[in-house]
């Protein structure tokens, strides 16, 4: 008798008559394995495809500043997709460089409904995408940009790690910072002269509403995160004092 994916019955020495039958039952096990192995290659090849599919919906990456940005693609039938699943969306145009990365929150007949939580390249339009399923969404691995413009907002849309130089007072107000989940980021500040003003969210060491004094001319490290816990509140470290060299 065959079994799953018509691999056959192994022989046993359990069985009554062993010894007469057992040379047979080896004979047709091993000769069933020829046809097990392409069923199974049948097998694995349609579970992946149902992971995976093309999409000709027209979207425009989103700049995502909450995992609230939602999106519908056609993907064809038959289908895996379920809703919770992480997916990545990729142009099929420039995949590398133009992607989302998502969880599907919807599935109907031949199209998912999904929630954007990074994107690259947002702003870029295309009506040619390939999904897939990924692993889960670890926000600290998928950005890795660098933002070292003059700009006292720290826009979160753009990345992790940001740099600035300071010349006089100044205040930092922080933006689009991910919700409902891990988040964090780096702040790299180049102390020429003046103080700096943090927003009123912020919480540092041992509940303290003021970082140690930076000195001037220096370099000073700034790690800020938060998750789905700390109710808008954004807990802040620092490494402070590297000279310039």
């Amino acid at each position: 008798m065959a079994g799953p994916l018509g691999l056959g019955t192994a022989p046993s020495i359990s069985d009554a008559n062993a010894a007469q039958n057992f040379s047979a039952a080896a004979d047709a096990f091993f000769q069933s394995l020829s046809t097990f192995e392409k069923n199974l290659v049948n097998y694995g090849n349609g579970v992946s495809l149902g992971f995976v599919a093309t999409s000709s919906a027209t979207l425009t990456v989103p700049t995502v500043s909450t995992n609230t940005q939602r999106l519908n693609l056609d993907v064809g039938p038959n289908k895996g997709f379920a809703v919770g699943m992480p997916v990545v969306i990729s142009s099929l145009a420039s995949p590398a460089s133009v992607k989302m990365f998502a969880t599907v929150v919807g599935v109907g007949g031949q199209s998912i409904t999904v929630e954007v939580q990074y994107s690259l390249s947002p702003g870029v339009t295309s009506s040619s995408w390939s999904v897939a399923i990924c692993g889960p969404l670890i926000s600290s691995l998928l950005w890795t940009s660098v933002d070292n413009s003059v700009s006292d907002t720290i826009d979160c849309s753009k990345g992790n790690y940001f740099s600035r130089s300071v010349y006089g007072n100044k205040t930092f107000t922080f933006s689009n910072i991910p919700s409902g989940q891990v988040f964090s980021f780096i702040l790299e500040i180049s102390l020429n002269s003046g103080a700096i003003t943090w927003p009123s969210n912020v919480i540092w060491p041992n509940n303290s509403a003021t970082v140690p004094n930076l000195g001037s001319m220096s370099r000073h490290i700034f790690i800020f995160w938060t998750n789905q816990y700390t109710a808008g509140k954004i807990f802040g470290s620092y490494i402070t004092n590297y000279v310039y060299s």
